[in-house]
């Protein structure tokens, strides 16, 4: 239970970390919604595609799972250390 608890904390802060780093987007930070949840239609995936929505979304989602990853190591690192 420890262990996915880590995971999740530091996949988290994975994910807030790459929002601060890769979110800007024109002058603006890319909102939590539309990190989350593309509705959007044709017009807009091939707005996004040009404009690099899906490279932002792709390394923060990267972001998190590192995090997730490094909650992980440093679960078992503190498991074994007892």
């Amino acid at each position: 239970m420890k262990l996915l608890s880590y995971a999740v904390i530091f996949g988290v802060i994975g994910l807030v970390v790459g929002y601060f780093l890769f979110a800007r987007f024109a002058g603006h930070y890319l909102s939590v919604m539309d990190l989350f949840f593309n509705d959007k239609g044709i017009a807009g995936q091939l707005g996004d595609a040009i404009a690099g929505g899906e490279k932002i979304r792709r390394n923060i989602f990267i972001s998190g799972g590192i995090g997730g990853a490094i909650g992980l190591l440093l679960s078992s690192v503190n498991k074994s250390r007892r």
